[in-house]
């Protein structure tokens, strides 16, 4: 089994990320399967109480997955080196260690590929191959690229009454995507082409009745299947224009809180770039020192939230202040909520006031249930407000 096993976020990230990764390396590199609801439930019994719904579902994701492996392939075989990325948590390679030597899972070295210099030395130590800076850069685009392409499927699924036909363009980009990647070529010509397949297909259908912007955990929002992106789906189903998060944010709050400043304005300019390759409508991320601003504006400049509560809130701001949503909702994996509350309380006493209107949703492997109720109710407060 000598392989790269990768996971973070989407099928599409992981693709695109696994690709560039395997480019990189030279190694032979595999994204891990998105979890669903037994490999969440796997996570929970292999995982102390307390972990939040992304750890615990890419644990059982990865625990499943090795498992089918080593059914097909039952030699001995060295290590598997295990990469997670998206801005991990420095200490997380640890959490999913435990999580496999509990399954009976021995010889996986797992690394969470952050933005300190010590998960890139741990991981060039497990690849076996010399990771510089040069290639964090690359990576980061890579996850660039991915924001933009679900970004700018989620503007024409907004469009389309032929979501199946628009499913298939992402797949096919996904695919020409990684190969190009792989191959270190340039992405904006596929980027380009995307983007032209997309408005040759479109479908007109009455206009989108309300504006929805997802901001919070990543994983959650994008996460295909019954963990996350479920919630996308349902509200594009109602007339809903869904702005889902990037990653790329995500990864910038992280490189600001670091004091990476050339970091974050790479990030951000490899995502404008992407982003007008493909010609997405709506390219703007959150600049985290606007964020600092608007939350300190707020809350004062002597609170420090967490990073859940800053990132919460702090996106409600930035759309109140530019207009660019009617309703707000927060996702996060349960769990998480100690952190998120605070920014959710401040922020829904401000929906009360002015639009748009905002909601926390604390997800736990329970889309459907939230979806039929409040969920359901903001949507359609939202709807008459924009009305």
């Amino acid at each position: 089994m000598e392989r790269v096993l990768v996971a973070g976020v989407s099928r599409a990230h992981d693709a695109i990320v696994a690709a560039t990764l395997e480019g990189l390396t030279g190694r032979s590199v595999e994204s891990v399967p998105v979890p669903g609801v037994a490999d969440l439930a796997a996570g929970r019994a292999l995982l102390p109480r307390g972990f939040p719904l992304p750890t615990t579902g890419l644990a059982g994701a990865l625990v499943s997955h090795v498992r089918r492996l080593r059914a097909v392939d039952p030699r001995p075989s060295p290590p598997t080196p295990y990469v997670v990325y998206a801005g991990s948590a420095p200490g997380l390679g640890s959490d999913y260690r435990v999580a496999l030597e509990r399954a009976g899972l021995d010889g996986v070295d797992v690394v969470a590929l952050g933005l300190d210099a010590g998960s890139w030395t741990a991981a060039s130590r497990t690849l076996g191959i010399p990771l510089q800076e040069a290639s964090a850069l690359r990576m980061l685009d890579a996850i660039a690229i991915a924001d933009v392409v679900v970004r700018r499927a989620c503007e024409a699924r907004a469009r389309s009454s032929d979501g199946r036909a628009l499913d298939a363009i992402v797949h096919r980009t996904i695919e020409r995507l990684a190969t190009c990647l792989h191959e270190g070529r340039d992405a904006d010509p596929i980027l380009a082409a995307f983007d032209r397949a997309l408005r040759a297909r479109r479908v007109r259908r009455q206009a989108a009745s309300v504006r929805v912007r997802l901001v919070g955990d990543a994983f959650v929002a994008l996460t295909d299947g019954p963990l996350g992106s479920d919630v996308t789906r349902w509200l594009e189903a109602r007339g809903a224009q869904v702005e889902p998060p990037a990653v790329t944010a995500w990864v910038t709050e992280l490189a600001h809180r670091a004091g990476l400043s050339s970091w974050v304005a790479r990030a951000r300019t490899s995502f404008a770039a992407r982003a007008a390759a493909c010609g997405v409508e709506r390219p703007r991320i959150d600049d985290p020192a606007e964020i600092d601003r608007l939350v300190a504006q707020t809350c004062g400049r002597s609170v420090a939230l967490p990073i859940g509560a800053h990132v919460a809130l702090g996106g409600y701001l930035a759309t109140r202040q530019h207009r660019a949503a009617d309703l707000v909702v927060a996702l996060d994996g349960f769990a998480c909520t100690v952190s998120t509350a605070i920014g959710a309380a401040v922020a829904h006493s401000l929906a009360r006031r002015t639009s748009p209107r905002f909601l926390a949703v604390e997800l736990s492997g329970d889309v459907e249930a939230q979806i039929e109720s409040r969920l359901d109710l903001a949507l359609d407060l939202a709807r008459g407000d924009a009305a």
